[in-house]
């Protein structure tokens, strides 16, 4: 089922991971080992061991920035990939993309401009391009993968305290992930499946006036 992309501050989709993995978070928005720039600043880091699994995290089309050819292990200021090494955005039908990236060399299993739904595989994690190890970034960008990062809402579970609902990141978020950076105390979040009415659920990002 899609999930609703109006009626709310940002963008609601489901974690990059197949129903029921669970990822530590290791940076989300302004952490400062790479996310203080306009185009990664809401985005969210998670630890993945190489060739974990991704997932579209909603429905839409592949995006024509689409990288295959970075060796799978960077390093930190490598430029393959624009710096994002191996990577894929999706575009959304509200114009906006996801953007996942330092994937494994090899394992993007999809294509430019292909139709892509919720929770559909799209490729395997890695550590290619600007990385210091195996993760994955994700972020909702406007427009492309250079696109400003805008924030967005995932529905997920908290592993460390139980809670299920809407954890978000963006501008003004008062509430929402709780990672490594900075201060290595980061939880770790399971993914749920995108299914019935659980994406209308009432729990939303509080937002600042």
């Amino acid at each position: 089922m899609a999930i609703p992309l109006t009626g709310h501050a940002l963008m609601r989709v489901q974690l990059p991971f197949a129903d029921g993995e669970s990822y530590l978070c290791t940076q989300n928005a302004h952490g400062n080992v790479s996310h203080y720039y306009s185009v990664t600043k809401y985005d969210i880091d998670f630890s993945t061991p190489k060739h974990t699994l991704v997932v579209a995290m909603h429905d839409g089309s592949v995006g024509d920035d689409l990288v295959d050819n970075c060796p799978t292990e960077g390093y930190l200021g490598s430029p393959c990939g624009g710096k994002w090494g191996n990577h894929i955005s999706i575009k959304a039908e509200n114009g906006n993309a996801t953007v996942y990236a330092h994937l494994e060399k090899g394992s993007v299993l999809v294509k430019k401009g292909q139709k892509i739904i919720a929770g559909q595989p799209i490729g395997f994690s890695g550590s290619s391009g600007s990385s210091t190890g195996y993760h994955l970034h994700v972020g909702v960008h406007e427009g492309t993968i250079n696109g400003s990062s805008i924030g967005m809402e995932v529905y997920a579970r908290d592993i460390n305290t139980g809670a299920v609902g809407w954890f978000a990141t963006g501008p003004g978020i008062k509430s929402g992930f709780v990672c490594n950076n900075p201060d290595g105390n980061g939880h770790t979040y399971q993914a749920l499946p995108a299914n019935g009415d659980v994406f209308y659920a009432s729990q939303c990002a509080e937002l600042d006036a």
